[in-house]
């Protein structure tokens, strides 16, 4: 990825490969078992709150879910990369979705 990972943050594995949040950049980078960069999820112009510090990646679907906790939000993409919705922190019972939003997916 052009100029590397300044401030890695989140981080997942899916299939063997490493998801990297990376907010300095706004992006998340996706690694390969050998550390060799196979993908850069930019967000479609989604990101850029500089707070995108959690991801998650569904083994099966391979559809990725970046938290920026800077405008609470929750961004999903699908295994193109392509945006395909996104979860507003204030539409939920708490009005928040907290400062420090991270991800994890469950169950199969």
């Amino acid at each position: 990825m052009p100029g590397g990972l300044v401030s890695p943050y989140g981080i997942t594995i899916s299939n063997g490969n490493a998801w990297v949040a990376d907010p300095a950049n706004n992006v998340v980078d996706e690694f390969d078992s050998t550390g060799a960069a196979v993908f850069q999820q930019t967000g479609a112009g989604n990101f850029g709150s500089g707070y995108e510090q959690g991801v998650a990646v569904n083994d099966s679907t391979q559809f990725s879910y970046v938290a920026d906790s800077g405008a609470d939000l929750v961004d999903v993409f699908d295994n193109t990369g392509a945006f395909v919705a996104q979860w507003n922190g204030s539409t939920t019972p708490s009005g928040s979705f907290g400062a420090s939003l991270r991800l994890r997916l469950y169950g199969g």
